[in-house]
Formats: C-alpha cells, sequence, structure tokens
C-alpha cells in the first residue's frame, strides 16, 4: 500500500480577486486518482488527510513519481492551480521508512511560488498471492509464463526480480527486491519441465561490451567459461569501456539435471599478463538459473563485475552480455543490443550477486547562467508565440533556454527562461543513482522550449566521470566546478529550413563543428539517500559564492596564414574566418569586431589536380579580441603534464631503435640512465599554482593537485628504483612505457572552461569546411614547459566538412598557419616571434567608377548609394566609409589570375542567347599564348534539343528546359572550344596592370583582372599603412562607418598582413617507390592506381599503374623554382608537409580515391653537404597509413627539400626518353628475390 498522509500547506498564493482561495489537494497514480477536502477561505490550511492506493500485488517502480496538485476550487469555472509539487518513489521504496516531507510548490512554467506542502510519506510492500500450479502456469518459452528461479516465484514480471537457488543472483537493487522476496511463493520451474534424459543442449553468450572498468591504461578482454570450456573475445586496447560484439556457442549433450548446475563465469583481465592479481572482475551464475527465465535467456543484461578475492567488496564494473540456452524444439531470441543506449535505463537491467548493494546516492547539479546563446526561432514564429499569449518575445533574442541534465536514461531539467540568450536558471538538479555509478559519463543539454512545435535542440556536452573523480581509499566522489562548460554543435547561423546534414551534431554525435554557448555549473555527490525532489532554486546567498569565477581578462587570438592549397572552393571567392567563442564570427554582432577573417581571394589551379590562394610576401594575418576568464593555472599544468608525456614517448622511441641496432651494453646503459634522468626532472617541475586574489579555484582543483603530485612522487620513486636495479633495458623499457601511461591519465584537464579555436572557410556567407583546435596547444606561458606544444609554431592544419559524417575523401583545404594565444599584456611575445617578418596594419578602400560612352566617370546610374565613388570593403550592406578618404599609398591587386591559369588544357564556353523578339548572340574570342583544337561547337552534351537551344519564360529567372512552349520567351545554347597550351609565357605587367583596376558588368559580380566589351564598372584597392602613436601594449582601431541618412553606425577593423623580409628558392624531390595492399577500385579485384603529390602551391601525378593493388613507380618527381617565404631556420625546423593522394584511374567517371598519407621532407639548406652520403628510403616514423580509416595500404617513398644556396645533387638517371625520373640508387630499397613453399 502506498499512502500519503497531507498534513497542511502554508503561504498558497491568492487566485481570488474578492476573498480567499479554496484549496484542496489532488494527485493520480497509476490511474487512480485521490484527493483532499476543501478548505474555504484559506491560505494555510490543514487537511491532515490520509491518501491511499492498494497495489493489488504489483511493487511501484523506483522510477515513479506521485505529482501533488494545490488547486483553487471554484463553484464556476475551472479550478485553477496555487501550485504543484513532484515526490520521487525512490527513497521510499529503498525501505528507509515513512518520510516526512516539506516541499516547496511551483507553478505552471516550474517557477517557485511561496506556498509550501507538508506531506508524510508510507509505503507497505504488496503480497503476491501464487497463482496455480502446472505446466500451463510455466510453459516453456512463453513470455507470459510464471517466472520461477530456485524454489521462489518472481514478482510480477521477470524484469523485477531473478535468484537462484542458493541466492547467487539478485536483478534490480534495493530494498523493494528484498522486501518483495519475503512474500514469494513456491512454484515449479521451467527446468522441473524437462524429463530426466540425456538431452542436447546449445548455449549462446555474446559479449557485448563493458564500462567503468577500475584501473589505467587496461587492455581488457573477456574469458566466458562454461564448465571445463572456455573462449575469449579479442583484446581491446587502452580502454576502461571496451566494446566487444562477440557471440560464443557451446554445445552440451547431458542430462538436464547435470547442465543447470553447470557454471557460466565471465572473467575480465587485463591482457598483459595471464596471473590472477590481473584479473579486473568476475560474475558467475548457473545455467539452470537462465533456463528459468522466458524464452530461457538472459537479454541484454548489465553483469556487476566484483573482485576475484571475495574478502574485497565494491564493484569492479560493468559488462553486458546475452545468454541463451536451447534445448529441443527451442528458439533463439533476438540477441541484438537496442539501437539508442543512452535512453537505456540501465539501473533496471542490472544483475548482481547476492549480498552486493549498491548504495543510494545522488547528483546534485547547480546551473547558475549561460550565456552566447543562438538564434532558434524565426520573426514569424516568435510573433505567433506573442499572439499565442505564449511569453513576450525579443527581435535579437530568439530563443526560450532551459537546461536538462541525464544520466544512465533518468533526466531532469530547469524551468524554461523566455527570450533571453543569456538565462539565469538559478536551479539545483537532483539525479538519485545506485553507487557505484553504471554509466561513465554525465550528459547536459540545452534546449530552445516551442509551444508550437517541438523543443529544438541548442548543444550538448558530456562529462566524463574517470575525469571528475578516482576510485579507491584515497580517491573522491564526482565534483566539478563552478565551472563553465562549452557547447558545440551545428552552426550558430538560423536557417529557417533547417540544417539536416548537422542536425545530429547538436546531440553530441560526432564533432561539432561551431560554438553554441556555455554554462555555469557545479555538481556535488552524496551517498546514503536518494534526492527527495527533483529540483529547487539555488539560495541567494549561495548565488553570490560564484560572482569570483566570472572574473573576466582580455585575450588575444593571434593567427598567421603562410599558405592555403588543396582548396576545394573554385567558382566562387573565399575567406578564412579564426574565431573563439562567439569573438571573431563576423556574422555576429553581439560583441566588438576584430580582424578576424581574410581578404575574399579566387583560387588558382596549380597546373595539375588543386587549387592555391595567391599569397604572395604579404601573408594575411588575423586578430581576435576576447574576454575569458584566467584558467592559465589550470592549462599550463596540462601543458607541463602533455610535455612530459611527449618527452618520453620520443626518449623511449630513440630507446628502442638503439636496442633494435644492438649497440654497445655500455652506450645503451648510458642512453637508459639518460632517459631515466629526464624523466625524473620533467617529474620534479613544480606543479604551478594559482596566482592568489587573481585565479579562483575550486574544490576539484584541489583534489587533483594533490592526486597528480601524489602519482607524480610515486613515479619519481619508481624510476630511481628502476634505474639502480634494472638488469634487462627491454623489460625496463616495459617499466617506463607504464608510467608513461599513468602521465597520460594524469594529463586530463576537465574544467577546461575556454572553448576551442575554430578557423572556417567561407564564401559569402556559406560555411564550407573548419577545424577546431583546443586552446591549451597554443596558449602562451612565461615558462616554455608550460606553454602549448603549437603556441607560434608553425603548424598544418588539414580541414573537414561540417556534419555528423563528414566526407574524408576530399579536403576541403590545408593551410600553413601560426596561431598564438595570451593574454592582451603578453601580446609582444607574438610580434618577437617573427624575427623574419613584420605585422602591419592597413587601413583599405576602394575607388570605383562606372563607364558612360566610353568613358570612366565616378558618378552614374551604375554608382548608387551602395556604392559610391570611395567605399569600404568590409563595410556591412556596402555602406558608404564616410570616416575614410581616399589614401593613394600601397597598391595590391586583389585579383591576378585569369579563369585557365594554370591549365594545360582548358575548356572556353560562350551561350548564344535569343528571345522571340530581339536575337543576341554571344561573344566568340581566343586568347593569345593557346591555340584551339577545333572550332566552335554545339554542346549537345546537356538537356537540350537537337539543336542544342534549351528554354524559358525568363533568362534572369532560369529554369531552363530542352521542350519549346508557347510562353518560352527565351532560349540559349552553350558553344564549346578546348584550348590547348603551346608555349609556356613567362607573366608581363603592363601599363594597365599597373593601375590596378578590376572590371565587372555590375557591382556585385565577380570582377575580373582584364577589361570586357561588357564591363560597365570598375574599382581598385588602395591601402594605407598604420602606424602606432606609442610603444605600450599594440592596440587595434575600430574604424565607425557611419550612414548619413540612416544614422547606422557599423564597427569595422582594418586589414592585418605578416610581411615577410626573408624569400628562398627550393627545389623539392619526391621519390615515389611503390605502394602496397591498395584497396581494389575495380571490379576485377585491381585498381589501375596514381599517386598525386602536392606540396606548397604546386602538385604532380605519377605514371599510372595497370591492374595492381601494389604498383611500383619508381618515379621522381621534382619540384623546382619553389618560393618559400621566411628564414630557411623556421623552414628547417618546421618544414612545410607533403600529402599524397593515391586514385584509382577510371576510363569513364571521376577517379577514386584509394587513400592518403602525409610526409614531412628532409630539409638540406646547405644542398653539398648530404653529397655521398647513404639516405634511408624510408624510416618507420613516417610509414602513413592512407586515409583516416585504420588500414588503407601502406606508401614506400621518401622527399627532400633543397635550398637553392648553391649547386644541388646530380638529378636521378632518367626513362622514356628523358621525360620521368627514376628513384636514385642511394635511396631506392635493395629488394632480394624470396621464395614461399606452401606444403599440404
Amino acid at each position: 500500500m502506498l499512502r500519503a498522509h497531507v498534513l497542511s500547506a502554508s503561504n498558497l498564493p491568492n487566485a481570488e480577486s474578492v476573498g480567499k482561495s479554496d484549496p484542496y489537494v489532488t494527485t493520480v497514480f497509476q490511474g487512480v486518482k485521490r484527493k483532499t477536502t476543501v478548505k474555504k477561505g484559506e491560505l494555510n490550511p490543514e487537511w491532515n488527510e490520509k491518501l491511499e492506493w492498494e497495489l493489488t500485488g504489483k511493487a511501484p517502480s523506483a522510477e515513479e513519481k506521485l505529482e501533488m496538485l494545490v488547486k483553487d476550487y471554484d463553484h464556476i469555472g475551472r479550478n485553477r492551480l496555487l501550485g504543484k509539487t513532484t515526490i520521487l518513489l525512490r527513497n521510499l521504496m529503498s525501505g528507509q521508512g515513512p518520510q516526512d516531507l516539506e516541499l516547496q510548490l511551483v507553478d505552471h512554467d516550474q517557477r517557485p511560488t511561496t506556498g509550501m506542502l507538508r506531506v508524510r510519506m508510507e509505503y507497505t510492500p504488496p503480497k503476491v498471492a501464487a497463482p496455480a500450479a502446472g505446466p500451463a502456469a510455466g510453459a516453456a518459452g512463453s513470455k507470459s509464463g510464471t517466472n520461477v528461479a530456485g524454489g521462489t516465484r518472481a514478482v510480477g514480471s521477470y524484469e523485477a526480480i531473478q535468484t537462484t537457488s542458493s541466492g547467487d543472483i539478485v536483478m534490480g537493487q534495493g530494498a523493494e527486491y528484498s522486501a518483495a522476496l519475503e512474500h514469494l511463493g513456491a512454484g515449479p520451474r521451467y527446468r522441473d519441465l524437462l524429463p530426466n534424459k540425456e538431452t542436447k543442449f546449445q548455449v549462446r553468450v555474446k559479449v557485448v561490451e563493458g564500462r567503468g572498468l577500475i584501473g589505467s591504461d587496461l587492455n581488457p578482454t573477456c574469458r566466458v567459461s562454461l564448465g571445463n570450456d572456455g573462449k575469449s573475445t579479442r583484446v581491446q586496447k587502452a580502454t576502461c569501456n571496451p566494446w566487444y560484439d562477440e557471440i560464443f556457442f557451446f554445445y552440451m549433450k547431458k542430462l538436464p539435471s547435470e547442465v543447470w548446475d553447470t557454471p557460466v563465469e565471465f572473467r575480465v583481465c587485463n591482457s598483459r599478463m595471464l596471473r590472477s592479481k590481473v584479473v579486473l572482475g568476475v560474475f558467475k551464475l548457473d545455467l539452470g538459473t537462465v533456463y528459468d527465465q522466458p524464452l530461457h535467456a538472459f537479454v541484454n543484461k548489465w553483469l556487476a563485475l566484483t573482485a576475484l578475492d571475495e574478502d574485497a567488496g565494491g564493484v569492479m564494473g560493468y559488462l553486458k552480455v546475452s545468454i541463451a540456452i536451447m534445448g529441443p524444439n527451442d528458439e533463439c531470441p533476438n540477441l541484438k543490443p537496442p539501437g539508442n543506449a543512452e535512453q537505456e535505463d540501465v539501473e533496471q537491467n542490472l544483475l548482481f550477486p547476492a549480498g552486493l548493494r549498491l548504495a543510494p546516492a545522488g547528483f546534485h547539479l547547480s546551473v547558475y547562467q549561460a550565456e552566447d546563446l543562438p538564434r532558434m526561432d524565426t520573426g514569424a514564429l516568435s510573433t505567433v508565440k506573442k499572439v499565442l499569449g505564449f511569453g513576450s518575445v525579443s527581435s535579437k533574442q530568439l530563443v526560450d533556454p532551459y537546461f536538462v541534465f541525464c544520466f544512465a536514461g533518468k533526466e531532469v531539467q530547469t524551468p524554461v527562461v523566455y527570450s533571453t540568450d543569456h538565462p539565469d536558471f538559478k536551479q539545483r538538479l537532483h539525479l538519485g543513482f545506485q553507487f557505484p555509478a553504471f554509466a561513465n559519463k554525465l550528459k547536459l543539454l540545452l534546449k530552445d522550449w516551442d509551444r508550437v512545435s517541438d523543443s529544438d535542440l541548442i548543444g550538448t556536452t558530456f562529462i566524463p566521470l574517470p575525469s571528475i573523480s578516482v576510485a579507491g581509499e584515497d580517491g573522491f566522489l564526482p565534483t566539478f566546478g563552478p565551472c563553465f562548460v562549452n557547447f558545440y554543435g551545428s552552426t550558430r547561423e538560423f536557417s529557417i529550413f533547417g540544417k539536416d546534414d548537422q542536425e545530429t551534431l547538436d546531440e553530441g554525435e560526432g564533432e561539432g563543428c561551431a560554438y553554441r554557448g556555455r554554462c555555469l555549473v557545479a555538481l556535488r555527490t552524496t551517498v546514503g539517500e536518494f534526492p527527495n525532489v527533483a529540483s529547487e532554486p539555488i539560495d541567494f546567498e549561495d548565488g553570490l559564492k560564484i560572482d569570483s569565477f566570472l572574473r573576466r581578462r582580455k585575450y588575444l587570438v593571434h593567427c598567421a596564414f603562410e599558405d592555403a592549397t588543396m582548396v576545394s572552393e573554385v567558382d566562387k571567392p573565399v575567406e578564412f574566418e579564426v574565431s573563439m567563442g562567439n569573438y571573431g564570427n563576423k556574422f555576429e554582432d553581439s560583441v566588438m569586431p576584430s580582424p578576424s577573417f581574410t581578404q575574399p581571394t579566387n583560387a588558382v589551379f596549380d597546373g595539375c589536380m588543386y587549387y592555391f590562394l595567391p599569397w604572395s610576401g604579404a601573408k594575411p594575418c588575423v586578430t581576435v579580441h576576447c574576454q575569458w576568464e584566467d584558467i592559465s593555472h589550470r592549462l599550463h599544468t596540462l601543458n607541463m603534464l602533455l610535455m612530459t608525456v611527449e618527452t618520453l614517448k620520443r626518449s623511449l622511441a630513440a630507446l628502442r631503435t638503439s636496442i633494435q641496432a644492438a649497440k654497445g651494453a655500455e652506450e645503451l646503459a648510458a642512453e637508459f640512465v639518460g632517459v631515466c634522468d629526464q624523466l625524473l626532472r620533467n617529474c620534479r617541475i613544480p606543479l604551478p599554482t594559482p596566482e592568489p586574489h587573481v585565479q579562483s579555484t575550486n574544490l576539484l582543483d584541489n583534489l587533483l593537485f594533490g592526486q597528480r603530485r601524489a602519482k607524480l612522487d610515486n613515479i619519481i620513486k619508481g624510476v630511481l628504483q628502476l634505474r639502480e636495479t634494472a638488469t634487462d633495458l627491454e623489460e625496463a623499457a616495459d617499466q617506463l612505457e607504464e608510467y608513461g601511461a599513468t602521465l597520460r591519465d594524469l594529463a586530463v584537464e576537465p574544467q577546461n572552461s575556454m572553448p576551442d579555436i575554430i578557423i572556417w572557410m567561407l564564401s559569402g556567407k556559406k560555411r564550407l569546411a573548419y577545424c577546431r583546435i583546443p586552446a591549451h596547444t597554443i596558449l602562451y606561458a612565461g615558462d616554455e614547459r608550460q606553454s602549448g606544444a603549437d603556441c607560434g609554431r608553425l603548424q598544418t592544419v588539414q580541414l573537414k566538412f561540417p556534419g555528423a559524417r563528414p566526407n574524408k575523401q576530399k579536403i576541403p583545404a590545408l593551410l600553413r598557419v601560426r596561431l598564438w594565444l595570451g593574454k592582451e599584456q603578453e601580446s609582444k611575445a607574438w610580434i618577437a616571434g617573427h624575427r623574419d617578418a613584420e605585422t602591419v596594419v592597413y587601413a583599405e578602400t576602394y575607388e570605383n567608377q562606372s563607364s558612360i560612352a566610353g568613358h570612366w566617370v565616378t558618378k552614374g546610374p551604375t554608382m548608387t548609394r551602395a556604392q559610391p565613388h570611395i567605399t569600404h570593403p568590409t563595410a556591412l550592406g556596402g555602406q558608404p566609409a564616410a570616416a575614410l578618404t581616399p589614401c593613394y599609398g600601397r597598391l595590391l591587386r586583389s585579383l591576378f589570375y585569369e579563369a585557365d591559369a594554370g591549365h594545360s588544357t582548358y575548356l572556353e564556353d560562350v551561350f548564344e542567347n535569343e528571345n522571340r523578339c530581339q536575337l543576341a548572340a554571344g561573344c566568340r574570342r581566343s586568347r593569345s599564348g593557346r591555340t584551339g583544337n577545333d572550332a566552335w561547337t554545339v554542346d549537345l552534351n546537356r538537356a537540350v534539343d537537337e539543336e542544342g537551344w534549351e528554354y524559358c519564360v525568363e533568362s534572369t529567372l532560369g529554369g531552363y528546359g530542352p521542350v519549346d512552349k508557347l510562353y518560352h520567351l527565351c532560349r540559349r545554347r552553350r558553344w564549346v572550344r578546348p584550348r590547348t597550351m603551346v608555349e609556356k609565357v613567362k607573366a608581363q605587367q603592363t601599363e594597365a596592370d599597373k593601375e590596378g583596376w578590376e572590371y565587372a558588368p555590375l557591382f556585385g559580380l565577380k570582377f575580373h583582372a582584364r577589361e570586357r566589351k561588357m564591363d560597365m564598372v570598375r574599382r581598385r584597392r588602395w591601402h594605407r599603412k598604420l602606424v602606432m602613436s606609442t610603444h605600450s601594449v599594440p592596440q587595434l582601431p575600430i574604424f565607425r562607418l557611419k550612414d548619413p541618412d540612416s544614422e547606422v553606425v557599423h564597427l569595422s577593423c582594418p586589414k592585418m598582413y605578416l610581411v615577410h623580409t626573408m624569400e628562398q628558392q627550393y627545389q623539392l624531390r619526391a621519390y615515389i617507390y611503390q605502394a602496397r595492399d591498395l584497396l581494389a577500385g575495380d571490379k576485377t579485384g585491381f585498381s589501375d592506381p596514381y599517386a598525386c603529390v602536392s606540396f606548397l602551391n604546386f602538385s604532380q601525378r605519377t605514371e599510372r599503374g595497370r591492374a595492381t593493388l601494389c604498383p611500383t613507380w619508381d618515379q621522381t618527381l621534382l619540384y623546382d623554382d619553389l618560393t618559400i617565404h621566411g628564414d630557411p631556420m623556421f623552414i628547417l625546423e618546421q618544414p612545410p608537409q607533403v600529402i599524397i593522394e593515391v586514385f584509382d584511374h577510371d576510363t569513364y567517371g571521376e577517379p577514386e580515391f584509394l587513400g592518403r598519407a602525409v610526409a614531412t621532407p628532409t630539409v638540406h639548406l646547405d644542398p653539398t653537404s648530404g653529397w655521398g652520403r647513404e639516405r634511408a628510403y624510408l624510416k618507420p616514423s613516417e610509414r602513413g597509413e592512407l586515409s583516416d580509416r585504420p588500414y588503407h595500404g601502406e606508401l614506400l617513398a621518401s622527399f627532400e627539400l633543397y635550398c637553392k644556396v648553391s649547386e644541388l645533387p646530380f638529378l636521378p638517371p632518367t626513362k622514356k626518353g628523358g621525360t620521368l625520373y627514376y628513384v636514385p640508387s642511394g635511396i631506392r630499397p635493395v629488394l632480394q628475390r624470396t621464395a614461399v613453399e606452401v606444403m599440404w
């Protein structure tokens, strides 16, 4: 029986305009409604009434809730709500006895009211009557059959409880199941229905996955033992949450009585050794328990693993399995895992040994505030909301957010905060769970409430429990914050048509491509009882405690773009944007502007396969001004630990290479001691501490500091002992690798509240590709050991297409950039790091003219307010730059290359247009330096009629079709002519080129460098160098562009460039010898592979192999006269990468992508120093797997970059008439003929 003793209420809100409310309490449980009497005219009523529900043999679930409504009784009209509250039954079901609760009431919108309700809850487990025994009551294989286990009858369905005759297995948790056991009656079991004669059985065991295994650097495998027979899963490397998905079959022919007593053991071990001390956890049961279940199976059950030593208590992890026993005429149930694991209620689907009880516990998540949320609604839908009375609507902040906290299939949420992108939630969410926790991560969601449609997801983030808690005697419960957590997902720009290809990113699937906001939260964990309420408001005093965590510091993000190659967008100008949070996003108007994007530039063909941006010695440089809380003490600690890990990794690789090379014992011993000494020096470095009164710390910071220091001290003791006692270098190296794994576990910072830096490639307002870079990797610190690994360093960044399943076969763009993040007062370090370049700032302006009667003038029909005589290129909406005047200083053209630049063959086309009233033929012309292969021909390889015409109503509307209709007024056909380069002509600058004009038919259309007959407007861009008036911290000027008609002021920033003072000519030699184990691209099982090698702005391809998966090209590709800007010493330290892509040639259609590899060339600043030496053809560290998938083959190649300061080494020998080069003998691998003998 469930009894709610409603005692009284106080401070109820008055819903009556005259007099006082008439309150009563009403509630519904399991479809049965109960209510109290009505108290007339009383705002502090006392009922002292009992509401009871008979459970009729079915125990309620621990997840059920009881919602109590306090209403105002009205004789006329509906009864109005005064307040409501929700009571979780979990604590009541756990056998803790009656509970006296005083609950705060909330309104319809979950906002707290002044009312309080006092209730006393009582629960008495139901008595279960035993149904009639007999075969009909428990037919084998029947889902509705009686579930019997170990001589006792289960309560309700078989999901409620399972136990063996010896009490080994219990399903579910809590005293509710123990209380149910007391009322179980005797009855038949499925095993009793089979005759006791020798029978054949098949046992299927499916091991799906494991979670929460205790330990570090684990390589877990699961051993399934059935009697004396055992089978093992594959070994999963370096994970505490292995995924197996393997099924095993066991066959038995025994008496059923012998089968039922056969034990089944699941043993999860660390695969490094086969000793008992590395057993992570075990679970045992007998086959009789399994056979007694409906369908004779446990399907997708979680097993609570315990220690092998019975004296050691506690859960060591969880294992998800399915077990099915098939006897005569039995069918195997579906063992497929559920599709949506996130919504699986695992605590109600758990098996654990008898005597092991999980303690009740609760997560208490304080949700303070959120900021930077994106727009989620259109203005039209917001107007509908306002008309329907669903809250006021702001025209700028079209989002109604609320916060959702999820764990192990359960969730709780905050009330909705209307019409704001920076809501103050001030709510504390409570979520009960069984300790130790089964799931290994907390799920946090931000959603946008919508009454008209379903709520939209703003973003999702996860907090891994292992990173905010430590198991063991010296460990601590999960704790977090107060700290901001960042949300990532789809692009921030709102689209009324949705973003189908990116919506799964908001659900946490894949890598989020854009920043979606952040939320300030704090987490505490208690053990001993379940929470009584789902949520409650945060006290005012508790809200004041977070003020110290909201202090902001000014930061700068610098990014210098050196090269942009392999650009996929070739038809429109592209630009690159750097953002951190909302700062730097050119479409956001809520923050101050920053020069965060480059000048739009058209991509140019490199002559072989790819496109690049023609940046010269003046490289675009962008800066993002932002403000974040100072957490440098956390990130500096993280960088220092990562530096220690990488140093140890490189040292161990060199040590193992020396061991393989069989060097002398003394030399190896000295190298081993050097590795130990280096590790000791790094571990003894004091961990960074927060700056007093500047950087705020929380409980987790202090706990992690103590854990890290203790682990480092243990490593120091172990290394000292190893250095003195090591006798076998192989074993010593293995021990050092274990220390490295411990350091990797320490190098995790869960409270990294700084958003990632995101580089976007844009074309107009469309975002094409992106790359996310963690902030800590480029963070500057005065101590180099605490700086990010890539801070100020030249690195190669590969962009990705947005989406949960991006196209990995094509690279959107490849960038060489320098990134730097630091405080504003530290920005001089960025400038000092460019000893070979100068950072300059240019104010830009365009000079515009139009053509009238063949004369270029500054006034005319095309010169409107949107395009005056002088405009600023970054002015929004084409507004005039009133604050700028024409400054004829440094001149740069934005377009220099024609569309056919770089092509050896080019298909020129032109359209012939006609309408029913006027004939307008297209222009036909040819260019010098090329020759036409054939005369102009009509392109019939399109949806056209037999003469090549296509028809439409209006040419400006498009929609051409091949059939002529009476209402069609326009038609066109395409003329094409292939052109072939007959001679390379060096570019010459004419007088017109020196003037720097760009031409177009109208403003807003694509500009080109040469004037055409249809061009009616032209422009040229002027630069003026800006110089700082003082020598203090560099400040960025901001222009205020004011429209004199509308009085609208737009803010804009000038462009920045990194002008190199040094440049040098280089030659790259790419030795492409062989590929192995390529994928089959043709239906014959073979491919016709060729390799395309890209380096900076140039690319070349090898010969094509014929019907092979292991082609031997034996070819050297020469890249001569490469101009690389910058100090050669920088190039030596950080050379550009070489990208090798392998394709399968097809006679028809596009080549099929087979794989990709990345290599770093060996740089020779003095070409003569390398003469005569023997070169390795490919070091093991350079052997890259093709593509991003696990294995697509191997490539045997080597690359050398020579600085052309003196005479270069001789060229390799040529083949095929001197057009191609072999791989030289010093680099060509030495082959040996071998034979394989197969004996049958």
